[in-house]
């Protein structure tokens, strides 16, 4: 029999259930609205159905024989054109748009002991060398047919970011030269 692991929960290989999904598809305009859903899991698939009711502001959700209660809270729109939806965590009450699914139950990633996100596993000498080839296709549109660096005798937006994203490839490879030397030792 094997042992439990006791490493790291890595939260982006967890299936997250995000409150776009229902907003965009129009539940909330309506006062009762049911859907099933289908979240991935390690080799198969999890059938949520989902019963919204905006009155009473909760969503019930029913898989695997099991049933779980999650209320929902609305604030006006930072545009001024309706409400954003979230959900309130069952568990820590804490307002959200994702809930991940641990232990056959939905919750914010708070929750979650010993979790984090899968950069955050990476050393920071990988993550640098993985950001190099990012930035350096972000310094070869400025071949582009139509490109203008000034309007108006004045530096555009996309210009500015060009520099600015100039000037963070300088320092990565700086920094990558420093720490070079140092990956050596650490073999």
């Amino acid at each position: 029999m094997g042992r439990n692991n006791t490493g790291k929960v890595i939260i982006n290989n967890l299936p997250t259930l995000k409150i776009g999904v229902f907003s965009k598809g129009g539940a909330f305009k309506h006062k009762k609205c049911s859907c099933s859903i289908m979240l991935p899991l390690k080799d198969d698939y999890l059938k949520i159905d989902v019963l919204i009711n905006t009155d009473s502001r909760e969503l019930i959700l029913k898989y695997n024989n099991k049933e779980q209660k999650i209320y929902l809270t609305s604030k006006p729109s930072n545009l001024g054109k309706g409400k954003n939806w979230f959900f309130v965590c069952p568990y820590s009450l804490t307002i959200c748009r994702n809930l991940v699914f641990v232990s056959n139950k939905f919750m914010h990633r708070s929750n979650i002991y010993n979790a984090c996100y899968y950069i955050q596993t990476e050393s920071k000498y990988w993550r640098l060398q993985t950001s190099l080839p990012k930035l350096e296709k972000l310094l070869n549109e400025t071949e582009q047919k139509y490109y203008k660096t000034f309007y108006n005798s004045k530096p555009t937006r996309r210009y500015k970011r060009h520099l600015k994203n100039l000037e963070k490839l300088n320092r990565k490879e700086e920094q990558s030269k420093l720490l070079a030397p140092m990956r050596l030792y650490i073999k």
